[in-house]
This record gives structure tokens, C-alpha cells and sequence, in this order.
């Protein structure tokens, strides 16, 4: 009798499983990332997804584009503030 193994592909970030790894993803399927908290606390969260669906790829694509544009805002506006 033979062995055989049945291989599934599973997105690490909300769990969608195929029959296959999608031949398709999006460029960024792999985040890993952790979020610092200020020194009294103790660290913060750390997540790492190391492939990602299409649909969690694009929603996260979009959400640390955001995230960039925020953080350049809030940059600017130290950076105004202390110049005046």
C-alpha cells in the first residue's frame, strides 16, 4: 500500500484555505511586523504572516499605505511645529 500526501494552502492572515497555493498572489505576501508601546509598558504585539491570500495582500496593502501617508502628516507637523 502506498502513502500518499494531500497538501493545502492556507492564507496566514485570515485562514482561507485552497487546494493549491494560487498561482496569482499579490507582490506582498509576506508582513511581519511588531508594535512598540512606550518603555513603561512591556512590547508590543508581533504578527507575521508569511503568505497572504489576494484579497488580505491588497487590504494590507492598502492599510500600510495609509499608514505611511499618516506617519508623513504627523512628521510635517512636528516638523512645522517646531519651526514656528
Amino acid at each position: 500500500m502506498g502513502k500518499f500526501t494531500v497538501e493545502k494552502w492556507c492564507c496566514d492572515r485570515c485562514g482561507v484555505v485552497y487546494g493549491k497555493r494560487p498561482s496569482d498572489l499579490g507582490y506582498r505576501y509576506s508582513v511581519s511586523a511588531s508594535v512598540d508601546y512606550p518603555q513603561d509598558c512591556a512590547g508590543g504585539p508581533v504578527f507575521s504572516w508569511k503568505e497572504m491570500c489576494n484579497e488580505c495582500d491588497a487590504q494590507v496593502s492598502r492599510e500600510v499605505n495609509a499608514m505611511r501617508v499618516s506617519a508623513d502628516k504627523a512628521k510635517a507637523a512636528l516638523k512645522g511645529a517646531s519651526n514656528d
